[in-house]
């Protein structure tokens, strides 16, 4: 992942006359654990509506929510990674992950929705994600 339009982005549809709840979390220093080379080292999680507004951001995941965080089973190992969780009416998302000060590095991000907790009138349509990829030589 780089900077600029070549950031992490996870674009999903919310549908239904029912809010949604979702959670999304972006992962870089503790992918080094798995064996990733050059994991991105501090990554920031940006929630926009289909108009481009911001709904939320995260930097740090203990920064904001963390008790919600881990009750939902979605804590990042890494004080560092991000993590946020949205309650949604129907409508057009994205989900952009970017590098802390511009930083470039190998991130994973993971979009869910909560089915024990069902919203009765709401749907999520399939994510669907574009990154930057460059060859391996």
């Amino acid at each position: 992942m780089e900077t600029g339009e070549r950031v992490a982005i996870s674009g999903f549809i919310v549908t239904g006359s029912a809010p949604k709840r979702v959670g999304v979390r972006a992962l870089g220093p503790s992918l080094a654990n798995f064996g990733v080379s050059g994991p991105l080292d501090d990554p920031i999680i940006q929630l926009n509506r289909g108009d481009g507004s911001v709904v939320m951001a995260n930097d740090n995941w203990k920064n904001t929510q963390q008790a919600e965080i881990m009750g939902a089973g979605l804590a990042p190992s890494n004080d560092k990674e991000a993590a946020l969780i949205a309650t949604l009416t129907a409508g057009n998302y994205t989900a952009i992950v970017s590098g802390k000060n511009g930083g470039t590095g190998v991130p994973w991000q993971k979009f869910m929705t909560w089915i024990r907790l069902p919203m009765p009138g709401s749907r999520t349509l399939a994510p669907a994600r574009r990154s930057a990829v460059a060859p391996m030589c």
